[in-house]
């Protein structure tokens, strides 16, 4: 089941082009407008690659199974994030909140020529 987080309440998304670093700079693809989204909760907070420690969050789920899986060379994390992409508007499935608590571990991946290091959270249900 596709996932994704935010701290904002919400019920649909639509395709854009991240603004992010990679994308800025020409690592990862600019040009295709999607919904970024992840194969499991810890590949999307891995995906939004900031301290999120102590943060809650909004758990979603994407009941669409119409997405493609980038390459490597469109999205050079990927292969941690597990990041798929929908290039429709999606409707999104509240079905919960966490609460982040501490780095879990950390990944390499190369990016051009060079190597960044991003970091997957321990997490825990709000009941």
């Amino acid at each position: 089941m596709p996932y994704f987080v935010s701290d904002q309440h919400l019920k649909k998304l639509n395709p854009r082009i991240p603004c992010n670093f990679l994308t800025k700079n020409g690592y990862e693809e600019n040009e295709t407008k999607r919904v970024c989204c992840s194969l499991s909760i810890e590949g999307c907070l891995i995906g939004l690659s900031k301290n999120l420690k102590g943060k809650i969050l909004n758990v979603y789920e994407v009941l669409d199974d119409d997405f493609i899986t980038p390459s490597i060379k469109q999205v050079p994390d990927s292969f941690i994030t597990y990041e798929i992409w929908y290039l429709h508007d999606v409707k999104l499935n509240f079905i919960g909140k966490i609460k982040i608590k501490d780095v879990s571990n950390s990944y390499k991946y190369k990016y051009g020529n060079k190597i960044a290091e991003t970091y997957s959270w321990n997490y825990g249900w709000i009941k």
